[in-house]
């Protein structure tokens, strides 16, 4: 064996963002394609509804920017960080698809917060309200965790039937 280095060429930093720059343009694309697709089949006027999607999602002039913005990342942040739960534990080489289960129970957990602590000032209370939906589904995921490790039960199992 010789001390060459590898006749595999060596991918740049700049062609790994390029190549992940083409899939994330790819993937819109087809998702507006599949989206006019789906007007049309409804007899929808494709232009006027994805017009409407995007005020909608994103505000305008006449509606104004901030609070569709705003109302949108609210309605996405607990959707997207859900899904992230399922890809660390995924990751870690376990099958959790209890997200859902989890995100009811750290909302549970917010919302019953906000009913005892209401009367404290809103920073506070937000805080606390995180804190509290953190806790209410680590909590409820770390049933799954003790299932597995205790008792042996498999975690899709214990996740699903939670």
């Amino acid at each position: 064996m010789s001390d060459e280095t590898s006749s595999f060429p060596q991918v740049t930093r700049a062609a790994k963002a390029r190549a992940a720059l083409i899939r994330t343009a790819v993937a819109v694309i087809g998702f507006v394609a599949l989206l006019v697709l789906t007007f049309v089949m409804l007899g929808i006027p494709p232009v006027e509804a994805l017009g409407s999607l995007w005020t909608g999602a994103f505000g305008d002039a006449t509606v104004g920017r901030m609070g569709p913005l705003a109302e949108t990342l609210g309605e996405a942040a607990p959707l997207v960080l859900t899904g992230l739960s399922v890809v660390v534990s995924w990751q870690a080489g376990l099958f959790s698809i209890g997200g859902e289960g989890q995100l009811l129970a750290g909302a549970l957990a917010a919302t019953a917060l906000a009913r005892v602590a209401g009367h404290l000032p809103a920073p506070i209370l937000t805080g606390l309200m995180v804190a509290g939906a953190i806790a209410g589904g680590a909590l409820w995921g770390a049933i799954a965790g003790w299932l597995r490790v205790r008792r042996g039960v498999q975690e899709v199992i214990s996740t699903i039937m939670l």
